[in-house]
Formats: structure tokens, C-alpha cells, sequence
């Protein structure tokens, strides 16, 4: 695939408006359950009483404002709506910038399983969270499966799935 119809495909793909499309969850589909228990790390802006025990090599009662953890994808979706906030997110360290940058360079020598099994579909997932990141994020994500497009048999079949179409714009 030539970098001009990448681009063009790209920009196709990808909204111009500050608002992205939200990823609906498929109840059905074994493999955007497994993706939705990805970590995501977070940190409490509120105190949240008698939960301390969650909180790894701690024995405190209640969860500190500040407290960071990394908690399952559905989880901090729940907690971080816009009705109340609980918890801020922050994404994952497989999708900050350093990684984006390698995988802009060359997608085909980065090996995703060890990033994630479900890399896309929890790429995909965190655009539903009003990150920075967002918008190089979702960039990243369709070029590195157009990239990857080419490969299909050297993927696994969680991941095949997740770069269809539904998987991005549901």
C-alpha cells in the first residue's frame, strides 16, 4: 500500500471534528471481552470508602485521593463517566508517544502480542476516554493496520478481527 493511499485512507477514517466516534461494546463477542479487561492505569480524584483492600501491599480502609492503580478497561469506564468522575485515566504505556513513534517508523517489525493480544481492539476501546492523546492515537491505529493489512496470516484471529472496520467505527 503506497503512503499516498495511506494517507488518503487515513483521512477517510478518521474524524475532523473534536468528537470521535464511541466504540460500542459487543456482548456477544469473546473477544471484546477479553480486550475490555485490559489494564488501564488511573488515579482516584475522590476518596471511595471501604474499598482499601484493592489496593496492592497496602492494609488501608478506605482508597486515598491520588491512589494510582491499574484497573480492568470495563471498570474504569465505569468509574470515569462524565456524570462523576472517580477516576482519571491515562493511557496505557504500550500507546504513549514513545511506541506511536515506532510504530510510524517501521509496524512491521513491532511485535504486538507482546504489547497485548488484543492491541487494536484496546486501542480502539481508549478512544472512549477524553485523553490528550486521542487524536495521534486513533492515526496510529489505522496506519499500523494498514500496515498490517498486508500481513493477515501472521496475525492471530482476535486480531484479524479487530482490524475490521466495526472494530474502529461501530
Amino acid at each position: 500500500m503506497s503512503s499516498a493511499s495511506l494517507s488518503a485512507s487515513t483521512s477517510r477514517l478518521i474524524p475532523t471534528t473534536s468528537t470521535y466516534p464511541r466504540h460500542a461494546d459487543d456482548y456477544y463477542d469473546i473477544n471484546d471481552i477479553l480486550a475490555s479487561d485490559s489494564k488501564v492505569p488511573c488515579v482516584f480524584e475522590m476518596q471511595v470508602l471501604r474499598l482499601g483492600f484493592l489496593v496492592p501491599g497496602t492494609s488501608v480502609e478506605n482508597i486515598a485521593i491520588g491512589t494510582k492503580m491499574d484497573l480492568p478497561y470495563w471498570l474504569a469506564r465505569a468509574l470515569c463517566s462524565k456524570r462523576k468522575q472517580i477516576v482519571s485515566v491515562d493511557i496505557p504505556k504500550a500507546y504513549k508517544d514513545a511506541y506511536r513513534e515506532v510504530m510510524r517508523a517501521d509496524a512491521n517489525v513491532v511485535n504486538l502480542q507482546k504489547l497485548g493480544p488484543y492491541y487494536y481492539c484496546t486501542g480502539v476501546k481508549l478512544l472512549n476516554f477524553e485523553l490528550q492523546e486521542t487524536e495521534a492515537l486513533s492515526r496510529t491505529l489505522v496506519e499500523v493496520s494498514g500496515r498490517s493489512m498486508c500481513l493477515p496470516d501472521a496475525l492471530q484471529p482476535h486480531q484479524r478481527a479487530c482490524l475490521s472496520l466495526r472494530c474502529f467505527y461501530s
